[in-house]
């Protein structure tokens, strides 16, 4: 049969043999498998129970007394709102600056190539004219060889 069990000064629990104490003695009516507990040492283990509860209810209301207020959690929460709201314009009018400038490049791209088509009819225009005036100089130019070997009629 297993040796009974019982609480020791440190609240731990040690064999009967070796604390020392037997089933029949001052300590109060004891069993076998059972721990016969005084009524000083039910006292100290509520005492000390006590004290622990005290000591984390003394720590929760510690932390509590350190927690910041509901109005600056409020004021902390809307002015990140507006700090964030305040990054998102700038970012925009940044973008839309970018995008703009993007498009004004996009336009005069549009403008040169406009403007180079045009210079390139003009440039097949005077081409043409070149050729019509060459033909009419080639022309003036034989008229003038024809009357440089021109021989009137005797008369």
């Amino acid at each position: 049969m297993a040796e009974p069990y019982r609480l020791d000064r440190d609240h731990r629990y040690k064999p009967r043999s070796v604390l020392g104490s037997s089933t029949s003695g001052g300590d109060g009516p004891t069993s076998e498998g059972m721990t016969a507990v005084s009524r000083e040492e039910l006292d100290a283990k509520l005492s000390a129970s006590e004290a622990r509860i005290d000591g984390t209810l003394g720590r929760i209301e510690e932390t509590l007394r350190h927690m910041p207020s509901t109005s600056y959690l409020l004021t902390s929460a809307v002015a990140s709102t507006l700090a964030v709201m305040g990054l998102l314009v700038a970012l925009l009018a940044f973008g839309g600056d970018r995008f703009s400038g993007g498009v004004e490049v996009g336009v005069a791209s549009v403008d040169r190539k406009l403007g180079i088509d045009r210079l390139s009819t003009e440039n097949v225009q005077q081409s043409k004219d070149i050729q019509d005036l060459s033909k009419k100089m080639d022309t003036v130019i034989e008229s003038v060889k024809a009357l440089q070997t021109y021989k009137p009629p005797p008369e």
